[in-house]
C-alpha cells in the first residue's frame, strides 16, 4: 500500500470517531500524536512547605487547561523563594509542553554567583522545579508518564542507596530493615583527633591550605568505617559485602581541603571497608576555579571511584569533569543541575564518556518520584539516594504510587501520567503546609 492509499484509509478508518470524520488524514495523524497541546500556557505558580527545613518548596504550576503540574526546590536552596519571584513572572503565560523554551527564558536571566560554594543558594533550586512541573504537565497532557518523555525505559525498578549521617548501628540496622543493598556512611573528618593531622598555614598550587593525615589520622577514619561495616557483616549477606560510599569530609570548608596525597591514601585506605562504594567530594569540587584539577589528581592515582556533581547546575559543568576525567561517577541532585532535562543530558554524556551515574537526593517524595522517571532512562545508572529514613511520613505527602515508595531497596517506576502522584492534602497540612502562597 503506498504512502497517500494509507492516508486515504486511515481518514476513511476514523469515520465513525466522533468528531474526526471531518478531519482529512494528515489532521487526524496530528490529532492524535499531540491531544491538548495546542494552546496550552501556565496561569500561575504556587508554592507550599512542610515544617521539614529539609525539604525544600512544593511548586504547582497551573494552566488555562486545568491541568496542574507539580515540582520540588532543592532543599539547601536558600534562594528559593526569591528564585521563584524572579522566574514565576517570567515563565506565565508560556506553553509548558515546550519545556526547553522555559528553562531557556528562565536562563536568560539566570546569573551565576560570584563563589561557586554557594552555586546551590543562588535560585537555582527554583529554576528546576519550575523545570520538573513542566514535565509533570506534559505528560499529563499527552497521558504518558514522564520516563516516556524522557526516553526508552531500562528498567522497572530503581536501585536506592542510604544516606547514614553516622555508623550509629541503630540507623544502619533501620536501612538494613528496609532492604537497602547500597549505603553511604558520612565521615565528619572534623572529628579526627588533634595530632593525627596538620594544617598548612599557605595556600598550595590549587588556591587552599592542604590538610595532610598522618597514619594515625588515616586509621581513624578506616576505623570509623570500619565500625559501619561491622554492622552490615553482622546482618549476613546481602548486607555484609554490600558497598558503602563516603561523604563530608572537611565540612565544606573553603580555606582547607585534604591535600591530594591525604585524598588518595585515604580512598586506598578506605577501599577494602567501602567494597566499591564512591568517594564524594573528597575535595569540593569548585576548589581551583571549577576546573577539576584536584579531583583529576585524586582519580589519577587511584583505582577507588571519584564522585561528584551534587551541586553542579547545568550540563556544561559536568561535561567540564567529564572531558578531563576528573570523575569516575557523576551525583546530580537533579533539582539542583537544572532540572529533568539538563541532568539527562549530563547522564547521557556521562555513559558516552564511559563513566555511571549516581542521583543525589535530599529532597522529599514528589522530586524523588521525579528521579525515579529520570533514573528509568538513564544509561550507566547505579543508584537513587535516599537521605530522609528517618522522616516517617516522607510517603504520606504523594499519593497514586506504589506505598512503601522503597521495598527491598528499590522504588517501583510510576507510570503516570505525568509523575504519576498526587499530593495528600490532610498529609501536607499535618505537616506545616496547609496552605499554598501565589507567586504569581
Amino acid at each position: 500500500m503506498g504512502r497517500r492509499d494509507f492516508l486515504r484509509t486511515l481518514g476513511a478508518a476514523s469515520a465513525g470517531a466522533a468528531g474526526l470524520a471531518a478531519l482529512d488524514p494528515f489532521k487526524f495523524a496530528r490529532a492524535a500524536i499531540t491531544p491538548g497541546q495546542k494552546g496550552i500556557y501556565i496561569t500561575a505558580l504556587y508554592r507550599t512547605k512542610t515544617t521539614l527545613n529539609n525539604y525544600g518548596f512544593i511548586l504547582r504550576l497551573e494552566t488555562n487547561k486545568g491541568i496542574t503540574g507539580y515540582g520540588e526546590c532543592r532543599d539547601l536552596d536558600s534562594g528559593n523563594q526569591a528564585g521563584l519571584a524572579k522566574y514565576g513572572p517570567i515563565v506565565v503565560g508560556m506553553n509548558p509542553t515546550q519545556v526547553d523554551k522555559v528553562f531557556n527564558a528562565m536562563m536568560q536571566d539566570y546569573t551565576p554567583p560570584n563563589n561557586m560554594a554557594n552555586q546551590e543558594l543562588n535560585g537555582v533550586g527554583a529554576l528546576s522545579g519550575i523545570e520538573m512541573a513542566c514535565w509533570d504537565i506534559i505528560g499529563k497532557v499527552y497521558n504518558v508518564p514522564v520516563w516516556k518523555l524522557l526516553g526508552t525505559k531500562l528498567r522497572d525498578k530503581i536501585p536506592m542507596y542510604a544516606d547514614t549521617d553516622s555508623n550509629n548501628a541503630s540507623l544502619i540496622n533501620a536501612r538494613i530493615a528496609k532492604g537497602f543493598l547500597r549505603y553511604k556512611c558520612d565521615m565528619y573528618m572534623s572529628s579526627i583527633a588533634a595530632g593525627n593531622y596538620t594544617t598548612s598555614s599557605t595556600n598550595n598550587n590549587y588556591g587552599y591550605r592542604e590538610i595532610t593525615l598522618n597514619s594515625a589520622g588515616l586509621n581513624q577514619m578506616a576505623n570509623y568505617l570500619q565500625g559501619y561495616r561491622n554492622v552490615l557483616v553482622a546482618a549476613g549477606e546481602p548486607y555484609a559485602s554490600a558497598p558503602i560510599g563516603t561523604d563530608h569530609y572537611q565540612g565544606y570548608n573553603a580555606t582547607n581541603q585534604l591535600s591530594v596525597a591525604s585524598a588518595v591514601a585515604l580512598a586506598n585506605i578506605l577501599k577494602p571497608i567501602s567494597m566499591g562504594g564512591p568517594v564524594e567530594d573528597i575535595i569540593d569540587w569548585w576548589i581551583n576555579g571549577c576546573s577539576g584539577a584536584p579531583l583529576k589528581a585524586v582519580a589519577d592515582a587511584t583505582t577507588v571511584n571519584v564522585m561528584t556533581g551534587e551541586d553542579m547546575f547545568g550540563f556544561d559543568e559536568f561535561k567540564a569533569f567529564l572531558d578531563i576525567g576528573a570523575v569516575d561517577i557523576i551525583h546530580p541532585e537533579p533539582n539542583t543541575a537544572g532540572g529533568l532535562g539538563q541532568a539527562l543530558l549530563a547522564a547521557k554524556y556521562a555513559h558516552s564518556k564511559g563513566r555511571k551515574t549516581m542521583f543525589h537526593n535530599s529532597s522529599g517524595p514528589v522530586a524523588m518520584t521525579a528521579y525515579a522517571h529520570l533514573a528509568a532512562v538513564v544509561p550507566s545508572f547505579e543508584a537513587l539516594e535516599f537521605h530522609h529514613m528517618d522522616v516517617p511520613w516522607h510517603d504520606d505527602l504523594v499519593d497514586g504510587i506504589d506505598k512503601p515508595m522503597i521495598t527491598n531497596g528499590h522504588m517501583n517506576v510510576p507510570d503516570g501520567p505525568g509523575l504519576g502522584i498526587t499530593l495528600n492534602a490532610a498529609a501536607l497540612s499535618a505537616h506545616g503546609a496547609s496552605s499554598w502562597t501565589r507567586v504569581v
